[in-house]
């Protein structure tokens, strides 16, 4: 099991010490779908034709 951890400090080489929240998501989905489907994933993000169903 993953467990995430927000930091909250500004990342100095970036506008205003934004850092980025979106990946996380991303990475761990894909490992739920190549889990729940048993294929390879060829990248991310995944698009639906990526996945053979049926």
């Amino acid at each position: 099991m993953t467990i995430a951890a927000f930091v909250e400090e500004p990342e100095p080489g970036a506008p205003y010490g934004a850092k980025g929240i979106g990946e996380p998501p991303t990475i761990s989905s894909s490992a739920a779908i190549r889990a729940a489907t048993g294929q390879d994933l060829p990248r991310i993000p995944i698009l639906r034709a990526d996945i053979a169903l049926g």
